[in-house]
């Protein structure tokens, strides 16, 4: 199990439109009119629409900052690639199979069925899809990569199967470890990229799609 180490978690998302907002001179520090609880004024960076605490600053310099990722940073293009529950019902359907809005909220759920009782390699069709040739790192890839580059170790942790984020640390030039399911780092004391439901590198039965 990762313990994600005190103070600070970076968890990174699609912005509204699914891209990326990153404007290094659209930055501009503000004060907060408020103290901290510790008496403080707390200072806050605003980057294009986003706030970013002072301490989240901090940790990357003190090397107490992780990054998570999800999904959603590989939907903008040319990454292309879709969210889970669209990724289960492309399947579902490709399989000539139905299911409800309902079903979906539990994508892992309806996919370990359509395994188990419909015979289909669900494994293999997820890798299919996201391993589509014309899917490449987005500038939100990008931004993360420099994020990390700026960062004492780089330390991400991620749920996708695509090796984007790979790809664009390598394009910055830097050297880090891998870990993925099932082989998962033990502890708050990991560097690199965690793939937390393994990637495309690996064979297709090794990826965590379903509840099984």
């Amino acid at each position: 199990m990762i313990r994600v180490p005190p103070l600070a978690v970076l968890a990174v998302a699609a912005g509204p439109r699914g891209g990326a907002r990153r404007s290094s001179q659209q930055a501009e520090a503000r004060a907060s009119a408020e103290p901290s609880v510790a008496g403080v004024v707390s200072m806050t960076v605003l980057i294009g629409e986003v706030d970013i605490p002072e301490t989240l600053f901090r940790a990357q310099r003190d090397d107490k900052l992780v990054i998570f990722v999800g999904a959603g940073a590989s939907c903008a293009p040319p990454s292309g690639l879709p969210l889970f529950r669209q990724m289960a019902q492309i399947i579902v359907a490709g399989s000539g199979l139905s299911v409800t809005d309902g079903d979906l909220d539990n994508p892992d759920v309806i996919l370990g069925d359509v395994e188990d009782q419909h015979g289909v390699d669900v494994h293999q069709r997820v890798a299919a899809l996201i391993g589509a040739e014309s899917s490449r790192p987005n500038d939100l890839h990008e931004a993360i990569a420099a994020l990390a580059a700026a960062c004492p170790r780089v330390r991400i942790v991620t749920t996708n199967y695509d090796r984007h984020l790979s790809e664009a640390l390598t394009a910055q030039g830097l050297v880090f470890p891998e870990a993925m399911a099932p082989a998962l780092p033990l502890g708050d004391d990991f560097a690199g990229v965690v793939y937390l439901h393994g990637h495309l590198d690996r064979p297709s039965r090794h990826l965590v799609v379903t509840d099984a």
